[in-house]
């Protein structure tokens, strides 16, 4: 909090952020949001790309798996007590990186040049081992918040990702098993996604889109299931 309410002159405020940034991957989860909430005010349209570029970089969503989740199948002999203390701080952290996805959303949606500072910074990765979760969840985030035209840019460079064979099952299987929460808040835009990819002639395009199906109906709740059944009778009967 009193990074985000220093009041420092432009090259002071560049110094500063390019210290928090290089050490992003040490930040405990819970100081995490507030963080690239700092990071994310007062970008301008000259330093957006070159900011955006480096906060993804930098930003390891891989290293956000708390040592709960990653040990949970390795020590079923804990008490009760100690587990009821570990599932608590399992859901502190996906509420953090959330809370964190919530900051990004809001600095999309009011600062045109981060929102396309984002789709430059995915555009200019140029191999699957470059990709990272983040994308594909930032992808979801600014297809929820642009306008017509943005979410056909949004769809264009998806579409494309995955013809490159950038982006495919693997992110998505991460995205899903381990940001649940985070992306059942734009549950909207992965349903039209999928519609969208099944009906497409490519068949890298349908197999990504089926996944998308596949993933939201085993992972949401009822109401999401209800509408994946609804779309897939609309896509058959369609003729599609």
């Amino acid at each position: 909090d009193a990074l985000y309410s220093l009041n420092l002159c432009t090259e002071l405020l560049v110094e500063v952020r390019h210290s928090v940034m290089s050490t992003l991957s040490a930040v405990k989860l819970d100081d995490l949001p507030v963080v690239v909430k700092f990071i994310l005010h007062a970008i301008t349209a000259a330093d957006a790309v070159e900011v955006i570029t480096e906060l993804r970089k930098n930003l390891e969503l891989e290293s956000c798996v708390l040592p709960s989740q990653m040990q949970a199948s390795q020590d079923k002999r804990k008490q009760k007590s100690v587990m009821g203390a570990s599932v608590n701080q399992e859901n502190s952290g996906h509420d953090c990186v959330a809370i964190m996805f919530n900051v990004i959303k809001a600095a999309v949606r009011f600062q045109k040049a981060t929102a396309e500072a984002w789709i430059k910074a995915i555009e200019i990765a140029d191999s699957a081992a470059e990709h990272k979760v983040i994308d594909l969840l930032v992808l979801l985030i600014l297809h929820t918040t642009s306008t017509s035209n943005g979410k056909k840019q949004v769809e264009k460079l998806l579409r494309s990702k995955i013809r490159l064979g950038h982006v495919g099952d693997q992110l998505l299987q991460v995205a899903f098993r381990s940001h649940a929460l985070v992306v059942r808040e734009y549950f909207p835009s992965v349903l039209y996604l999928a519609q969208i990819l099944l009906r497409s002639p490519d068949g890298s395009m349908v197999s990504f889109g089926s996944q998308m199906y596949k993933h939201t109906f085993m992972t949401f709740d009822s109401y999401c299931q209800q509408e994946v059944v609804g779309a897939l009778v609309t896509h058959v009967c369609s003729g599609f």
